[in-house]
This record gives C-alpha cells, structure tokens and sequence, in this order.
C-alpha cells in the first residue's frame, strides 16, 4: 500500500511540471534539502548501472537538509519515460517547425514507511533521513501504457513490451565505458530511480513547492526473444532482396555466358548477453548463401567470385505523434512533419570467397526448401522474361551450384539494443551483402538485402517473485483444469456454424502472424521518392490523452 502524505501525486507533479501552474520552483540552492541515490553493492561501483527483465534494483534514498524543512510527501519511484522531436524545414520560407512528444510509460511507487517520516513533519537540519527502496524490473508494460487505437492487437502487443535504454550518451555502453548507440539526438528513452519531496501550499489555489527533485539514472536492456521471421514479398521499392540475379558476360563487347542467381534467407539474429556479464566470447550468427550458375552453353563455366562485403544497418524510427502500425517504410517518413528515420551504417567483415567450390549438376534444378515461396514466385517471374528475350539456357545445359557460409559478429565498439517497436520509437536491422564477381568485362557485383533481428538473452537466473496466494491460486488453477474434459476434434461434417461455436468455447489464443512486427511490403533503407512536409495522413496515427505533445510552429531557421 502506497502511503501518500499529501493530496499531491507524482503523476499531478509530472502533469504540473509540463503546465507550470501547480508547482513553484524550489528553494534556494544553498537551503535545499540534499537528495542522494544509492544502489546497493553490487551495482553501486558500476559505471553504467545496468539491469536486465525480472532483475532486482534495490538501494537507499539519503535526504539531508541544511535547515529545518517542513514538507508534505516524499515520493521514491521508478520511471521509464521516452522524449522525441521531430524538426522539418519548410520549404515556403526560411523557417522550420518542431513537434516533439514526451510519455511516460512505466511508473513504479516505492511504499514509505511511517516510521521513517518526522511526526511533525520537519526535517531536521544536518540529519540524514534514509528511505529504502526496491523494484523488478517488469517483464512488460501495463495496457495503460499503450491506450491509443492501433491497427492490429499484435501492433499492441508489441507497444507493451519494455524497450531499451537507447539515445543517452551517458547511458549506452558495457557497464565500463561509453560507447555509441547510433540513435539521433531527438530520440531518447530513459530509465531511473526518482526522489521527490513536496510542499503542500496553504491555499489550495496556490503552486505547491518542490523542495527537492533527484533522479539516478538507470541502463535497462530487457529480454527480448526472437521475433517470427519476416514475409518479405516480391515488389519494386522493397528494401528487402532475397533473391537476386546477374548476367554474366565474357567481356565488354562479348556474349552472355549465363544467369548467376544468388539467394539467402533471414539468419538467426544477434544475442546479446547481460548487460554486466563479461563475456570474452564475441556476439555473432552466422548467414547461408546459396549460388547458382546456369549457363547458355553447356561448355561454360561459372565465373570466378570475389571478395564478399557484409554491413550492419541500423534503422531508427521516431514519431511525435503516436503510430497505428509498426513502421515499415521509409520513404512514408521522409520529409513529414511528424515523424522521420535515421539510418546509421557499420561494417562486419570483407572476405575473399575465390576459393568457394562449385557443384556441378547434371539434374533439373530443385530449390531448397528453406527459400520462401515469395522468392520462388520472383525467380519464376525472371525466368520468363528471359525465355521472351531468348536468355534461357538450353535444355540440356548443367547448372553449378556453390553455398557460402558467412560468420557475421558484431563490433565491440558500438553499443547494441535489441529490435524493439514502441508507441513512439522503433529500432529494426538489415544486412547489407555484396558479393562481387570477376567476369570477362571487369567484374560487377551481387546485392542482397537481408533482414535481421538482435535479441537479448536477458538474466537465467532471475525469476519473477509472487506471493504465497498467488502460487496457491495458481495450483489450485492448474490442478481444476487437469479435470477439466479436454476438447476434440472438430467434425469435418459438421457445419460451418458448429465449428464457429465451439471455437468461440475454446477461446482459442490467436497465432502470431509471421509479419507481426513489420509490413509484408516493409522498405526501411531504400531511398524513395520524398514526400512533401506535412503529407502524413492522419488516419496512420493517433493521439491519446496519456501522451503530452507539444508543437511549436514559425521558428526562425
């Protein structure tokens, strides 16, 4: 039970702080109450204090005050809040606008005990009062943290899960040294443990005052597990390539020799440790190409490959207004007044791939059954408008195969956050591969696109702490239900209406669509025809009454 000693709520605080018509500014620096916030020893020496889903964050709230201090209520809580501005520049006249958003999403009220508050009221001068303090770190958001109409529930879901720590050069790093998050400057989500001692006014008309306000800072990097792969569907502005093909000539005024068709699928993602964990052991995964070479005479042979280049993309998506969807193109964020992206570029690794062996195969083709039907329909697709261009091999010509592996690991210079998609933030990867080939003309090269995702394993170890009542009811929960008759299968002669019914009985859990984070046509890095400022439609998002805009029109570039 939370003890309030004041009509005065942290959430009245935070909505006056943004008004500025509740609270007073506090007192003068030298009588203002001293705040200090202690981790406990296992945190308490850490450059970055750093925490993980289900991990414990405990410590002590040292309040001194260097004269006597009536005061009302002490609030002790812990905050997750997300601050982002978008800035566009008009191309009328010289000015540029700024809309900018500020939620708070996670709010945790730590109960005071009445025998560490004064009976009078009165802080003492030069007595340290201390205010214990303990949280968990949640697995995830409450539904008030997302009340505003999306347009799937999966969208929803999504919006719920804690996101990262992410765009505070304080706060990114290992736990030793700051390292760079590639986030923008207006894009910001930040942790911490708040202390908050208030004055109630005498006149209820009046500002009440703030005697002390003092927050410690917190990197929170929750589990996050991989997500269901991406549908990535044929289309032109997709950033996505799956599948990509290449004429191969025997030089610069010579014929074509065949088709090099290069194919891959979504790799595993990246799995970062525990935030503290000193792990020697690098973050990598590894990706699978697959080659072949189909020639337009049974006497050629595959063409020499060359060095193989893979690169990080790193997409990062910010509104000041709050989405319906998860963001999937980027060319619906450009040049709009209410959202953007930024797109941050580091390179993983450059390999010679000459010595790669080629199969030679004497049967029709068959496709592995790993690449996804869409790039099967696209291969297709190709293959007829070559046989109209009369670029087909001949019946009886063999096809060469050859698959690369490709070890992929993160660089330790860079500070990585899991894929996440917020009310107002998201953070999405791409591979970047390009494989180059050493034909008679010079050379040309291959380009695939890949998605990727980086999960985090989280804390084990840690376990989520309920009560005795709680564990009773949920055996009692569990024990009722192995009873309960378990349900059969529907009759394939029973009508359409019976089966309706007895699905609606079961209350069967929906299935995850396999876009459930991104668009089926998702184009992220891919630059595209701009849209003019102001274009978004208003029907993509929406604004509830939990979040707190603020625009700010007609400033002079």
């Amino acid at each position: 039970m939370n003890l309030v000693l004041a009509s005065i709520t942290p959430q009245d605080m935070n909505d006056a702080q943004r008004r500025g018509s509740l609270i007073m500014p506090s007192f003068s620096s030298k009588n203002k109450p001293t705040v200090d916030i202690i981790l406990n020893e296992q945190q308490q020496n850490c450059f970055v204090p750093s925490f993980t889903t289900l991990e414990e964050i405990s410590g002590n709230a040292l309040i001194t005050c260097p004269v006597d201090t009536p005061f009302d209520s002490i609030h002790v809580t812990f905050q997750g809040s997300v601050k982002t501005y978008v800035e566009k520049i008009a191309t009328s006249a010289p000015t540029n606008t700024r809309s900018s958003a500020f939620h708070t999403f996670l709010r945790l009220t730590q109960p005071i005990d009445r025998s560490s508050i004064p009976e009078d009221h009165i802080m003492k001068a030069g007595v340290v009062y201390k205010f214990p303090f303990t949280f968990v770190v949640p697995e995830k958001l409450l539904p008030q943290a997302c009340t505003h109409p999306t347009a799937d529930p999966t969208v929803t879901e999504a919006h719920l899960q804690l996101p990262p720590s992410l765009g505070d050069p304080m706060m990114a790093g290992d736990g030793k040294v700051l390292l760079d998050d590639m986030s923008p400057d207006n894009t910001r989500v930040s942790y911490g443990i708040r202390v908050l001692v208030l004055k109630k006014a005498q006149n209820s008309e009046d500002k009440a005052t703030m005697l002390a306000d003092s927050q410690k800072k917190i990197r929170i990097l929750p589990a996050v597990p991989e997500a269901p792969p991406l549908n990535v569907l044929e289309g032109k502005d997709d950033d996505y390539i799956l599948t990509a093909t290449k004429n191969i000539k025997k030089g610069l005024f010579a014929g074509k020799t065949g088709n090099l068709t290069v194919e891959a699928v979504q790799p595993l993602p990246f799995y970062l440790p525990h935030p503290l964990k000193e792990d020697p052991c690098p973050i990598t995964t590894m990706a699978k190409l697959h080659i072949r070479f189909e020639p337009f005479d049974s006497s050629a042979q595959p063409p020499k490959l060359g060095r193989l280049n893979s690169r990080l993309k790193i997409g990062t998506f910010f509104s000041s207004v709050p989405l319906k969807s998860v963001p999937a193109k980027s060319n619906s964020f450009h040049y709009e007044s209410n959202r953007g992206i930024y797109v941050d570029t580091v390179s993983l690794a450059s390999r010679c791939v000459e010595a790669a062996q080629w199969t030679k195969d004497e049967k029709p083709i068959r496709r592995d059954s790993a690449i996804c039907l869409a790039n099967v329909a696209s291969t297709e697709s190709t293959k007829r408008k070559k046989k109209e261009r009369g670029q087909t091999p001949p019946p009886d010509a063999p096809s060469y195969t050859a698959s690369i592996l490709i070890p992929l690991t993160l660089p330790k210079n860079k500070s990585f956050v899991p894929t996440f998609h917020s009310c107002l933030v998201s953070r999405v990867y791409l591979l970047d591969l390009i494989l180059g080939v050493n034909g008679g003309s010079g050379g040309s090269s291959v380009h695939l696109k890949l998605p990727i995702q980086i999960a985090s394993v989280g804390n084990p170890d840690a376990r989520p702490q309920i009560s005795a009542e709680e564990a009773a009811a949920i055996a009692r929960r569990e024990a009722d239900g192995y009873f309960m008759p378990r349900p059969t299968h529907t009759n394939s002669m029973a009508s359409d209406s019976d089966a309706e019914q007895q699905q609606e009985t079961q209350h069967p859990r929906r299935p995850l669509p396999l876009n459930m984070l991104r668009g089926a046509r998702g184009s992220i890095f891919t630059p595209a025809m701009r849209t003019p400022a102001g274009s978004a439609s208003e029907e993509d998002y929406d604004e509830p009454p939990s979040y707190t805009p603020h625009i700010r029109g007609a400033i002079p570039a």
